[in-house]
């Protein structure tokens, strides 16, 4: 059980750390960050010259940017391998009791 526990709370803080330094160091666009990424805000327009899809948005310093956490990838990364962890270690520890209960029962 204390095992479980302290597995359980190196996860959260190591998952936490990652994503406070995916924070921290936010990558333009997220494909290559799992909880943060910068992105532009929505509603922003485009008052440069000629064509906005050969722009390079993410080096031009006038377009504001902001951070976003992807929230429910986060909350999914730190609870469902914990809530799985211990639903497993449960579910092992029946079975274990439950084989080695069959082995003690005595034959009529």
């Amino acid at each position: 059980m204390r095992l479980g526990l302290v597995f359980s709370v190196v996860w959260m803080l190591v998952v936490s750390a990652v994503a406070g330094y995916e924070l921290v160091n936010p990558k333009f666009g997220g494909s290559s960050s799992v909880f943060a990424y910068t992105a532009i805000p929505v509603g922003t327009k485009w008052n440069g010259e000629g064509d906005p899809w050969g722009h390079n948005w993410e080096n031009d310093p006038s377009i504001k940017k902001v951070t976003v956490i992807r929230t429910k990838k986060l909350l999914a990364y730190l609870f469902i391998p914990v809530f799985g962890g211990w639903l497993f270690a449960v579910g092992l520890i029946f079975a274990v009791r439950w084989v080695r209960a069959g082995f003690n029962h005595p034959q009529g």
